[in-house]
């Protein structure tokens, strides 16, 4: 009896211990989706370039870390919280016939914004995410 409760103990330890910091774990960006801090099409604004199987998602956002919580909002109170007023949502789209460009706001060149640490992709309009890391520098 001693044994096995130790074990469940050990094992719910080792459970919590391997549990990331966030709630939602992402992993490397896949072939067909490329993230660019600057692009000229975006006015020097970062993009996400969408190829093949991911050209015609449904949306991505970029995350940042609110104290433990990923938020895609801007930080401060701009315009009325749609996707226009957050510099980590799509601002703007430009398609070809081989990829589509999604345009953000300046995030990296105005300091007062935190860099995203996250991309969340959704598909299809279910409430599905596909979860990237990011890296940005300023």
């Amino acid at each position: 009896m001693k044994t096995s409760l130790l074990l469940s103990l050990i094992a719910t330890l080792a459970i919590f211990h391997a549990t990331p910091a966030y709630p939602q774990s992402c992993g490397s960006l896949p072939r067909g989706i490329r993230v660019l801090p600057s692009a000229s099409v975006c006015g020097g604004n970062p993009a996400v370039v969408l190829s093949g199987i991911w050209r015609n998602i449904f949306s991505a956002a970029f995350r940042w870390d609110n104290n433990g919580e990923l938020e895609d909002r801007s930080p401060f109170a701009l315009g009325d919280g749609s996707a226009a007023s957050s510099p980590y949502k799509t601002q703007r789209v430009i398609r070809s016939s081989s990829q589509r460009t999604l345009c953000y706001g300046n995030f990296i060149r105005n300091s007062r914004f935190p860099l995203p640490i996250q991309l969340t992709v959704k598909r299809t309009a279910a409430p599905v995410l596909n979860r990237y890391c990011v890296s940005f520098t300023r």
